[in-house]
């Protein structure tokens, strides 16, 4: 145990480098700092959101549309100009991000039930993601426009009746059925509540496993590269021992920078949809309980055990890969097929239920150990815990497997003339 210990020791001295840690901090850094900008940039673009509107029909109509307008949420300035080129300069130094014109005689056609065109003019300044938050806000504007006349044409067909009635005669009181478990909540909160709890894994897993696999595979090529590999061996220290010690190493480092992107990648998230996934409208306490949609301490316990497994088998694999690198440059080709294996379920966990695939797929999935991580968090709020016990037990059966014949390749002399070769041959 002691010589594991010092071996661990020697590899987190070897991984933990200033060319190592200050990239993945850097990182963080800046994926914190970009959400939290744009976070801020999209509160004031936000506050920005300004219509404006010339009313060259004068009407008692219009003025109410624009009174329906300012007390429906739109910030509405009204337009003075005569001509639509200066209304729309008159737009743009109030900063609104469209303009409406009320056409002449629109108040007549809407009484006599003819059909009405009003030109709207959508002002882009730039061709920024953020710069489509115009048009959705002149599309609501119109909305509101238009629902507000289809009630006056109601109102006027038919006084004695509600037009909201007659537009939307059945409503509905929406249930959520979980299992066994049902309450009363609205769907798209309760799967917006879900993806805040299992957004980030997905993400976060493939990038600490990608990490991972390329630092221990370089790792092993460097230690070949440099002859320090046939030194290690040579001391009197069980192989499986160094196979031990390496993978240790590379697990505590890959849970390190685990923890470290998340914390990143959950600031850079909420500042870029501005706290939607995870401070949006929720369910109640109440319906949370009663459907059982939050991770409970051993929910996470078992999450966190399969997503550990899931890392170490990445890492039991790359150890082996990395015998086949020549030097550290070969590394990315000889670990494209663990990033094939890796990328397979983690883009079909994010498109498709993996569950519902046709046995044939199912079972090529399932073989895959990288897909219980994946499938964790799902199964878990579904108490689906026969698929993750599996799965842990699979994951825990494969990487001991592939430790195994790690070992057996560091006990033999094929540890220093395993490799593939991509270069050219020379002719």
């Amino acid at each position: 145990m002691r010589k594991l210990i010092i071996l661990i020791k020697k590899e987190l001295k070897e991984l933990l480098t200033l060319q190592m840690l200050l990239p993945l901090i850097l990182s963080v850094i800046a994926f914190a700092a970009i959400g939290d900008i744009v976070g801020r940039e999209t509160k004031k673009t936000d506050a920005k959101q300004v219509i404006a509107i010339a009313d060259q029909d004068q009407s008692s109509l219009s003025g109410n549309i624009i009174n329906v307008l300012s007390q429906s949420g739109f910030s509405v300035n009204k337009i003075t100009e005569s001509t639509v080129e200066s209304s729309i300069e008159q737009a743009k130094r109030s900063e609104a991000v469209a303009l409406l014109v009320i056409p002449e005689n629109f108040e007549a056609g809407i009484t006599n039930h003819q059909p009405v065109q009003i030109e709207t003019y959508s002002i882009v300044n730039n061709f920024s993601i953020s710069s489509t938050k115009g048009y959705i806000t002149l599309q609501g504007s119109v909305a509101t426009i238009n629902e507000y006349i289809s009630n006056l044409y109601l109102a006027g067909a038919n006084a004695s009746i509600d037009p909201s009635l007659i537009k939307q005669p059945v409503t509905t009181t929406d249930f959520v059925v979980i299992k066994d478990r049902m309450a009363e909540a609205n769907p798209a909160q309760v799967m917006n509540f879900v993806a805040s709890q299992t957004t980030f894994i997905p993400i976060i897993l493939f990038l600490v496993i990608v990490m991972a696999s390329q630092m221990i595979a370089i790792a092993v090529a460097t230690e070949k590269e440099n002859k320090t590999l046939e030194t290690l061996l040579s001391a009197p220290v069980n192989r499986r021992t160094v196979v031990w010690a390496k993978m240790i190493g590379a697990g505590i480092v890959a849970l390190l920078s685990a923890a470290v992107y998340m914390i990143g990648f959950s600031r850079y998230i909420n500042g870029m949809t501005g706290g939607s996934i995870t401070s949006g409208a929720a369910p109640s306490q109440e319906v949370i309980e009663k459907l059982g949609i939050s991770l409970s301490l051993q929910g996470y316990v078992l999450l966190g055990a399969v997503l550990f497994l899931g890392i170490l088998c990445a890492l039991a694999i790359s150890i082996v890969l990395g015998v086949f690198a020549q030097d550290s440059k070969s590394v990315p080709g000889v670990i494209t097929p663990l990033m094939v294996m890796v990328l397979i379920p983690y883009i079909l966990s994010m498109l498709l239920d993996l569950t519902t695939l046709s046995p044939v797929l199912k079972y090529i999935v399932y073989a895959i150990p990288f897909s219980y991580p994946f499938l964790a968090a799902p199964s878990i709020l579904m108490e689906n815990y026969n698929l993750i016990i599996f799965g842990a037990i699979y994951q825990f059966i494969f990487f001991v497997s592939f430790v195994i014949f790690a070992g057996k390749i560091f006990s033999t002399d094929y540890i220093f003339t395993m490799k593939l070769n991509f270069s050219k041959k020379n002719t």
